[in-house]
């Protein structure tokens, strides 16, 4: 405690004597800090890298994608509804604007389109493959058996021949699925000859009862939505990786809106919900740490009735953040969407630093009137107060070091050391700022500081029991609540309200 007690009567004395030094080298550090971290800290989006890699489901993963490459498409959505037709000009319209664009590597939304025809095989499912397997090779009405018989006699004849015989479960479906080839192989004949219709591909129809992956006229779709993927050129080194490219197709898609007004369509996929993320959380993040600098300001104008040394607090607060972009800059190197939110952190958890410091600061004024007085007995008893609650912090934030998830450890390491270099700009800097604005006032003016206090609390402390009490039927009532909280892992609800890309992803 002695030790201590030395220790901060000395840094109490080095301020008194170089408090300009002090200052100037701090900001100095700040502004170099500052120039440093956003010249050099890039922005890692890539989500991948979140993880550990130590962990064997993720390392297959990230194997897996340098083997066969990232295959997340962007999709566009469109509702049909009654108006298919215009649907599929939609479609026709915006593919021809995207294929060939700089950016984008790849457009689907026909099984013409000769991406799509090669993989076709890879947009079925295993029971599909399995039956397709067996309408090829096997039975009385496979296609190798309908291919070495001359006209449609013998076909009939083997299909009398089965329906004769008893029906076992397995005749069933092999009967279901031949009449199914003949019924739709007749009508499609049928237009053909009545109205001179063009013919019309019923393969997977035909075969696997009429599934939804393709339409007639090859374009993909589900239900009444027809689907166009897009493969962007994805930049991990951008904010939201697909930056360019994501704001061309928005552009192509808006304008193809425009000349079909009414229809229903937008853009979703895992890149687009992955570059909204992270436009709307930059952007939020900085403007919530603007307006929580901004509040806190307000708040301890307010409270400590005077404006000097609040702002005095709060810009030795700032200097504390733009030093641990500095070390984020160092240590680091990359800013991800979790690590993004240290400045706010760093607000809510080392402001209390300044307004202990300052409260007892403005206390021993009103009580001595003497500046360096002043400042050593607030660092003598509550900067080792505040020592000891900053180390605390700080030993809860770098635990999480110990998880796998990389983005956890790179926040839990950014804010730890960033609660520190705050405390040291608060038990520096601060009282520096405090010296330089106070030691020029006369004795009796600065003995007329109205120190902070707040007279409605010490009554409260004199009847414990009252208090406990009241504590404990606040908890009884607040318990069951706790049974009620659930776990969301939908990560869709995470995501800003309101987002096309939401939207359509549902």
């Amino acid at each position: 405690m002695r030790t201590r007690k030395k220790i901060f009567g000395f840094v109490a004395g080095f301020v008194c004597r170089h408090p300009w030094k002090i200052v100037v080298a701090a900001l100095l550090v700040a502004v170099i800090s500052g120039v440093y971290a956003a010249t050099t800290i890039r922005l890692n989006a890539n989500l991948d890298e979140l993880v550990s890699e130590k962990l064997d489901y993720h390392r297959n993963y990230l194997e897996f994608l340098r083997e066969f490459g990232d295959e997340e498409y962007l999709y566009v959505v469109v509702d049909a509804g009654d108006e298919l037709g215009r649907a599929k000009l939609f479609m026709e319209e915006l593919g021809g604007k995207l294929s060939g664009m700089p950016g984008i590597e790849q457009v689907i939304w026909k099984i013409e389109n000769p991406a799509l025809e090669k993989g076709f095989l890879l947009y079925l499912s295993p029971k599909e493959l399995k039956t397709l397997g067996s309408m090829l090779t096997e039975g009385p009405f496979s296609v190798k058996r309908i291919a070495s018989w001359n006209g449609f006699a013998p076909m009939f004849g083997a299909l009398a021949d089965r329906i004769a015989r008893p029906v076992s479960t397995e005749d069933e479906a092999e009967l279901t699925t031949g009449f199914t080839f003949i019924d739709g192989l007749l009508s499609d004949m049928t237009a053909a000859l009545e109205s001179g219709a063009p013919y019309r591909s019923r393969l997977q129809e035909l075969f696997f009862g009429g599934g939804e992956s393709f339409d007639p006229d090859g374009f993909l779709k589900n239900g009444p939505l027809l689907l166009m993927l897009i493969m962007p050129t994805k930049d991990y080194t951008t904010a939201s990786v697909i930056e360019k490219p994501l704001a061309e197709i928005r552009q192509a898609l808006s304008e193809t809106r425009a000349n079909c007004p009414g229809l229903d369509a937008g853009l979703t996929g895992r890149p687009v919900l992955s570059a909204d993320e992270m436009e709307t959380s930059n952007r939020d993040m900085t403007f919530a740490t603007l307006l929580a600098v901004a509040l806190v300001a307000l708040i301890f104008i307010v409270s400590f009735r005077g404006v000097a040394r609040p702002l005095c607090a709060v810009a030795s607060l700032v200097m504390g953040i733009a030093w641990t972009f500095g070390f984020l800059a160092l240590a680091v190197g990359t800013l991800n969407i979790l690590t993004s939110v240290f400045a706010l952190i760093l607000v809510a958890a080392s402001i209390e630093y300044s307004i202990y410091i300052v409260g007892r600061y403005e206390e021993e004024l009103a009580r001595t009137g003497d500046v360096a007085l002043a400042v050593k007995e607030t660092l003598t008893t509550t900067a080792m107060a505040q020592l000891t609650s900053a180390v605390t912090t700080t030993a809860a934030f770098l635990t999480l070091m110990w998880t796998d998830f990389l983005a956890i450890a790179e926040l839990g390491l950014v804010s730890a050391a960033g609660i520190m270099l705050c405390l040291a700009s608060m038990l520096f800097v601060l009282p520096a700022m405090l010296v330089i604005r106070d030691r020029r006032m006369s004795a009796a003016a600065l003995k007329k500081v109205r120190s902070f206090d707040l007279p409605w609390l010490p009554p409260i402390y004199r009847r414990p029991n009252v208090v406990l009490g009241v504590a404990l039927v606040l908890v009884a009532a607040a318990a069951p609540f706790a049974f009620r909280i659930g776990f969301d892992n939908n990560l869709l609800n995470l995501q800003a309200r309101g987002l096309e890309s939401v939207k359509y992803e549902h």
